[in-house]
């Protein structure tokens, strides 16, 4: 759908590094460092975001 779009999935519990700021429940999405979504986002929701954040390209 957004193969561009890198995504990392973190099991709080697996994982021995810092929570990233932000995240206080899980599901969070974040996009970068900005929460977009606590909870699960509807597919629409969150493509749109993607959407609305992706960079500009030229053709």
């Amino acid at each position: 759908m957004r193969p561009s779009q890198p995504i990392e999935m973190i099991d709080l519990d697996h994982h021995s590094a810092p929570v990233p700021d932000g995240v206080v429940g899980a599901p969070t999405f974040l996009l970068g460092q900005q929460v977009v979504s606590l909870g699960n986002p509807t597919l629409e929701m969150l493509l749109a975001t993607l959407d609305a954040t992706a960079p500009a390209t030229g053709s």
